[in-house]
């Protein structure tokens, strides 16, 4: 039986990362005398338009509330452009560099004003400099675009159809209860022309997020009890709204299980394809105690550059009462 991690987090795919722990694995430092390092997320779409990118100071103060906009890097000089494809034939970047500047309102923010779309099964690099401050660089591969297919016509129907009001799904989008028969997925290989001598594949993430308001939320369980004071809902509890799976290159199909869901109302289901270190990034934050950094393929410091190609599906779960 293939082996699927599962892990819940509050976050929702393929969102950004924050990790603020200190020191190295083997020597911690105290954080009077820490250094705040630059930490980079970007994270490239096939086939879309070049994503916003963030670039931020990791905060010191562990005890307080994290605000990106503080620690925003402003002023830097960030650029991405092809470097070779899935053969290993080297692209002329001539061309073909994407530039970004300071988002207005927003400090930590880059964006670009490219109409170039990403590439599929292209090696890109990163560079973002910041003269006598900072001097970053990261490469990736990025995922084909790969097709999805559902066992419930239902849902195969609604595959990337966004609702008007995701909070209020329409009639034609599907629900499903816990005691419902199991959806089957499989999906095509997003690597399969990669030259598998010169690069190591990626991975697959299947990201589930429940719509409701954390205040709003009724689980699943048909013992629980909205009356029970024993059956509250801990500040914890409202917070794990979203879960994930992990999934090895070399798998094709998985079935959808119920349990994967917690709350009753909207969800949104992502099924990504991502790049082997944005893969890694996730899977090393997912099972990280804290006290150890995730990988990270930013050189100069920390974050993740990675790729992903993405399909989506909402629906609708349902609690089953006794």
């Amino acid at each position: 039986m293939k082996t699927i991690y599962i892990k819940y987090t509050r976050f929702l795919l393929p969102l950004l990362f924050l990790f603020a722990a200190i020191g190295c694995e083997n020597q911690p430092t105290e954080v009077s005398d820490y250094t705040p390092e630059p930490m980079l997320h970007a994270y490239l779409s096939t086939g879309e338009l070049f994503n916003e990118i963030k670039l931020e100071w990791v905060d010191k103060n562990i005890g307080g509330v994290y605000s990106p906009e503080a620690n925003g890097i402003t002023g830097a000089e960030i650029q991405i452009y092809p470097l070779r494809d899935d053969y290993g034939t080297v692209i002329d970047s001539a061309g073909k560099v994407v530039r970004y500047t300071d988002k207005a309102g927003r400090a930590g923010a880059y964006v670009t004003n490219s109409t170039q779309l990403v590439q599929p099964l292209t090696w890109y690099r990163l560079i973002a400099i910041k003269s006598g401050v900072l001097e970053l660089t990261a490469e990736t591969m990025t995922p084909d675009t790969f097709d999805l297919y559902f066992s419930d016509p239902a849902l195969q129907a609604v595959t990337d159809v966004r609702p008007a009001d995701s909070l209020h799904l329409p009639i034609q989008y599907p629900r499903y209860n816990r005691e419902m028969n199991l959806v089957d997925i499989s999906w095509s290989d997003a690597w399969r022309n990669i030259n598998y001598n010169s690069r190591p594949r990626g991975g697959y993430l299947f990201g589930q997020m429940c719509l409701v308001a954390p205040d709003s939320l009724i689980p699943l369980d048909p013992d629980w009890d909205p009356n029970d004071p024993d059956d509250e809902l801990t500040e914890e509890q409202r917070n794990e709204r979203a879960g994930m799976m992990f999934v090895t290159d070399y798998q094709r199909s998985l079935s959808l299980f119920w349990g994967f869901f917690t709350f009753s109302g909207p969800h949104r289901l992502d099924a990504m394809a991502v790049s082997y270190e944005y893969y890694r990034y996730l899977f090393s934050t997912w099972n990280s105690d804290g006290t150890e950094r995730p990988e990270s393929n930013v050189h100069g410091g920390l974050g993740c550059f990675g790729a992903y190609t993405r399909h989506y599906v909402f629906l609708e779960m349902v609690r089953v009462t006794r």
